[in-house]
């Protein structure tokens, strides 16, 4: 069954309407909330992914050099110390050891980093998305 040239020409024009539809519609999700959302959610676990790897990196480091420090202790212990200054000093570490619960808190890299990113992301993205998308429907009306 051989098509006519009308024939060919009008399922041209469909498919162009078609495709031009389809293009509106992709904008349209890209617009979206969830998918921006998804994006912002890749970049800041690719950044904390980063940071991960840096931790570990600085922790491995941090042990080699603890356990080098330790292996020169046993070679070379260090001269007996008069016994008053020991246990002044061993106070003092007790208590940096020790901080309160609500220093941990503060001083926690994630309790921290998870609370300002909240409020960085609600201030940032709130007007933008709502606007974007009630612009996005009525345009949508109106085609």
């Amino acid at each position: 069954m051989r098509l006519t040239a009308a024939q060919l020409h009008q399922r041209l024009i469909h498919a162009q309407a078609e495709a031009a539809k389809l293009k509106i519609e992709l904008k349209r999700y890209k617009n979206d909330y969830h998918y921006n959302m998804i994006d912002q959610l890749q970049a800041e676990n690719k950044q904390l992914q980063e940071r991960l790897e840096q931790a570990l990196n600085e922790k491995h480091k941090l042990s080699e050099e603890l356990a080098q420090a330790k292996a020169n202790s046993y070679e070379h212990p260090p001269p007996p110390n008069e016994a008053a200054p020991a246990a002044d000093r061993e106070e003092e570490v007790q208590e940096e050891e020790h901080p309160s619960p609500k220093e941990k808190l503060q001083e926690s890299t994630f309790y921290v980093s998870h609370r300002t990113a909240q409020h960085e992301s609600t201030s940032e993205m709130s007007p933008n998305w709502f606007s974007r998308n009630l612009l996005d429907r009525g345009r949508s009306k109106k085609e």
